[in-house]
């Protein structure tokens, strides 16, 4: 590297250093003779890492990464382990990172660690023409065919007021960027006896969902694609409660000029986020 040059590899060679101190969570990466790590340099590291047993918000307290700099300095007789250290500093927070411009589209301070939903079920409208692909009309609205794909699933942590259901769809689907999303049918939350699973709506306001976005996921500059991911905020708590799922609705237009294939009954997905958008739960 080159003190002109501030981008660098902490490469993995005979010349340059190697992790083989690394323990536990602790991972190290100790220079070889004659290497340095200028000021100002940038370093990006990829790690590996099991995630722990239980959930963990990016918020949470013991969710703090940290970095430390150890060297001998400039006198090459000083044997002292470790040689002098900065103090250890922490990644810049989640709620700092949101200040940086274009910040929590590429960075976040933490990484969360979600519950996985108990009993997710997508279950197609019940048209025959919600099989069927948009389609060979002269107009957009005569080639659409739209359908309302209902949704089921159990919570597995509380989620709390104003916070979001996430559902993404296979890429060729299309939610629209002002996304509709409402209850089921009465029927559907009817109550039927104690031993029986019970079934309830997503609270907002007046009984409604509060509101719905479309989103492109992943999103790609520039390209044109379809909103395939729609984010429903909902007003009031998704709680957890033996024996409670929870079911609701969203309209979606199916693919057009796009042939079938078995990868579509796979990649609906659904994610339970918080109001700052952090992640409580989702689907494999």
């Amino acid at each position: 590297d080159y003190p002109d040059n501030r981008r660098g590899l902490l490469a993995v060679s005979q010349l340059d250093g190697d992790w083989a101190r690394s323990m536990g969570q602790s991972c190290q990466y100790e220079l070889y003779p004659y290497n340095r790590i200028y000021a100002g340099q940038v370093v990006y590291i990829e790690f590996d890492v099991i995630n722990p047993t239980s959930p963990m918000r990016k918020d949470f307290i013991d969710n703090v990464w940290s970095i430390q700099l150890s060297s001998k300095g400039a006198d090459a007789n000083n044997i002292r382990p470790g040689g002098p250290s900065m103090p250890y500093v922490d990644f810049t927070s989640n709620s700092a990172i949101q200040s940086i411009e274009n910040g929590p589209t590429y960075f976040q301070g933490s990484a969360a660690v979600i519950n996985e939903l108990v009993d997710p079920l997508f279950q197609p409208g019940e048209s025959l023409k919600s099989f069927t692909r948009s389609c060979c009309g002269t107009s957009f609205s005569q080639r659409r065919t739209q359908q309302y794909m209902r949704v089921f699933f159990r919570p597995g942590v509380t989620v709390g007021q104003r916070g979001y259901v996430v559902v993404d769809a296979p890429s060729a689907f299309n939610f629209g960027r002002d996304c509709v999303a409402k209850e089921l049918p009465s029927e559907y939350y009817a109550y039927a006896g104690e031993e029986e699973l019970r079934l309830r709506p997503l609270k907002g306001l007046d009984g409604a969902l509060v509101d719905c976005e479309g989103h492109a996921f992943p999103a790609a500059p520039g390209a044109v694609t379809t909103f395939n991911r729609a984010k429903i905020r909902v007003a009031g708590l998704i709680d957890v409660i033996e024996g409670v799922h929870y079911g609701f609705m969203v309209l979606v237009s199916n693919p057009a000029g796009v042939t079938y294939n078995r990868e579509m009954h796979s990649e609906w997905k659904m994610w339970l986020e918080d109001l700052n958008g952090y992640g409580f739960g989702g689907t494999r």
